[in-house]
C-alpha cells in the first residue's frame, strides 16, 4: 500500500503541474485582450449592491431554471458519490485494491470526457448535451445495480471490476458533458 500511496502522491504532483501549466497558458494567452475589458465601476462593494445583483439574476427566467436544475442535480450527484463507497464495499464487495484504483479511473474518465463533451457540443445544442449527460449519468447509476439484482453481472473477479471501472468512466464522461454544457449555458444567460 505504501507504493500505491507514493504513486498517487506523484500522480497528484504531476496533475497539479499540468493544471498549473494550463493556467499559465490561459493567463498569458488572454493577456493581450485585457484592453477589451470593461472598466470596473466606481461602485464600492456593498450589501445593497449585492442584493440588487441577486434580484436582477432572479428576474432572469433562464438563469433561475438552470440554477434550480443544477442545484438539484449536484445534490443528487453528491449523495450518490457519498454512497458509492458504501455500495462498492458492501453491495459489490470490491476489495481495497480496487477501491485504490478509483481515483485513477476518475481522472482518466474526466480527462477523456472533456474532449468528448467538446465534440458533442460541436454537433448538438448545449441543452441537448446537458440532458443527454444527465440521462447517461442516471442510467449508469441505476442499470448496473438492477443488472446485479437480476443476476446478469459477474459476482466477483476481474469481469466485475472491469464493469465497475467502465461504469465509473461513463459517469465521468456524463459529468464532463453536464459540466461543460451547463457552464456554457450560464455564460449565455449572462450575455
Amino acid at each position: 500500500t505504501i507504493s500505491i500511496i507514493a504513486f498517487l502522491a506523484i500522480l497528484s504532483l504531476i496533475v497539479a503541474a499540468i493544471l498549473f501549466g494550463f493556467m499559465l497558458i490561459c493567463g498569458f494567452g488572454t493577456l493581450r485582450l485585457r484592453g477589451r475589458l470593461h472598466a470596473a465601476g466606481d461602485d464600492a462593494p456593498s450589501l445593497g449592491r449585492f442584493l440588487s445583483d441577486v434580484r436582477d439574476a432572479a428576474r432572469n427566467r433562464s438563469f433561475v431554471l438552470l440554477f434550480i436544475a443544477i442545484v438539484i442535480f449536484w445534490i443528487a450527484q453528491g449523495t450518490a458519490n457519498v454512497l458509492s463507497l458504501h455500495a462498492l464495499k458492501f453491495f459489490w464487495r470490491a476489495p481495497s485494491e480496487y477501491l485504490q484504483l478509483i481515483p485513477l479511473v476518475t481522472i482518466g474518465g474526466a480527462l477523456t470526457g472533456v474532449p468528448l463533451a467538446a465534440m458533442a457540443l460541436r454537433h448538438f445544442e448545449k441543452q441537448q448535451v446537458c440532458v443527454a449527460g444527465v440521462v447517461l449519468y442516471c442510467t449508469v447509476q441505476a442499470f448496473p445495480v438492477l443488472a446485479r439484482l437480476a443476476g446478469f453481472t459477474p459476482q466477483e473477479g476481474t469481469g466485475l471490476f472491469l464493469l465497475l471501472g467502465g461504469i465509473l468512466a461513463l459517469q465521468m464522461w456524463a459529468m464532463a458533458a453536464i459540466g461543460v454544457s451547463f457552464f456554457s449555458m450560464v455564460a449565455d444567460c449572462a450575455d
